[in-house]
């Protein structure tokens, strides 16, 4: 099995699917080969999955709603370079399991002083794992204090914050919709070249880890 990638946040609403099939996507862009693990009972990956149009060719997704199953993620995932996984808001065991098995814990967080407090859990087991792990913000609205306030916001979780960040744009919405990564829908907007630069900082930090291959 490749790298894996969890997209985690407890708080529901924080941009986790949305994080995480347009990383998958960006990845196959890249050339790269994905297999997108749905971690949430609701299936909102899945769903994606099943409204692509034909002939896109998005990443294969599984729904895993068990620790025991998730623990055999290595075989579900032979072949594969990468493994993304969409997290839960509610299922507290399948995110610990989540945190163990990733080689990289990627937290989107809105600029919110809800969002900040609620992920303190989750940094904790983090560090107790020593699973490799950053923020990502999500769905700033651009210029605003808050979202420029965020990044020294999050000091205090000691982890890092990466710099690129998704913003309020129509596209993630619309391109989800569709069965669409917005590298599909709109492969020269805004929402796409933010998706491009989250992409190109995680292959970074992947690609200095001591078991990186790719």
């Amino acid at each position: 099995m490749g790298l894996t990638i969890a997209v985690l946040n407890p708080k529901g609403g924080s941009g986790k699917s949305t994080l995480a099939t347009n990383l998958a996507r960006a990845l196959q862009h890249a050339r790269r080969s994905v297999l997108v693990v749905d971690l949430d009972p609701q299936g909102t990956t899945l769903d994606w999955k099943n409204q692509e149009p034909e002939g896109t060719g998005l990443p294969p997704v599984v729904q895993i709603l068990d620790a025991k199953t998730l623990g055999d993620l290595d075989q579900l995932a032979a072949g594969f370079e990468f493994v993304v996984m969409d997290g839960s808001a509610k299922v507290e065991r399948l995110t610990g399991a989540a945190v163990r098995a990733a080689d990289l814990v990627l937290i989107p967080v809105r600029p919110s002083p809800a969002d900040l407090w609620g992920v303190a859990d989750l940094v904790a087991a983090v560090h107790r794992s020593a699973t490799p792990a950053a923020f990502v913000i999500s769905q700033q609205v651009a210029g605003t204090i808050m979202a420029a306030e965020m990044t020294e916001a999050l000091v205090d979780y000691d982890l890092p914050v990466l710099d690129g960040r998704t913003s309020q744009r129509q596209a993630y919405a619309h391109a989800m919709a569709r069965g669409l990564a917005v590298l599909d829908y709109e492969p020269g907007g805004k929402a796409a070249a933010e998706v491009q630069a989250i992409t190109d900082e995680v292959l970074e930090a992947l690609a200095v880890l001591p078991h990186a291959t790719s």
